[in-house]
């Protein structure tokens, strides 16, 4: 058996740009943001919870560095003109290895995987199960992990 719970995070504005796309998504443009964190573990603690969301200040946290910033992708042939007349004086810059939404839920998926490591969480058997994000309510992704990772947990394997 596996429980699970989610926290949402809304409304969290930033800009990013595919430089790869054929249309207007190479452009800089902006989203408001949203991000949904799903945590599971085989057992409920003391108050039936996964996870105490009273106690995901550090996520609320790491989740500031997005307000108002701009994502651009490491491959991106502008990234170091971008950099010199953008950043600090028009933009704070965020560099990531992929801006899509996609590529975001990978990537908070990782660091999210990482700072549970060390949260007290990591001794319940708590993890990241999904992470879903959503541009302006209408378009979004979703990453969760692996099937075959799930049905090992699942099993007691």
């Amino acid at each position: 058996m596996m429980f699970t719970c989610s926290k949402t995070y809304s409304d969290i504005p930033f800009a990013h740009r595919q430089h790869n796309h054929d249309g207007h998504c190479r452009l800089i443009h902006g989203h408001n943001w949203e991000f949904t964190f799903t945590f599971a573990a085989r057992e409920r603690d003391e108050n039936g919870f996964v996870y105490d969301f009273g106690k995901l200040k550090w996520l609320k946290k790491y989740l500031e560095q997005y307000d108002h910033a701009l994502l651009l992708n490491s491959r991106d042939p502008k990234l170091e003109f971008l950099q010199k007349v953008l950043d600090g004086t028009f933009a704070r810059i965020l560099v990531v290895s992929d801006a899509s939404s996609e590529g975001l839920a990978v990537s908070l998926f990782e660091s999210v995987t990482r700072m549970l490591e060390n949260d007290d969480a990591k001794a319940r058997g708590i993890r990241i199960h999904r992470v879903e994000v959503m541009e302006d309510s209408k378009n979004g992704a979703t990453y969760e992990e692996p099937f075959v990772q799930n049905r090992q947990s699942l099993l007691g394997v």
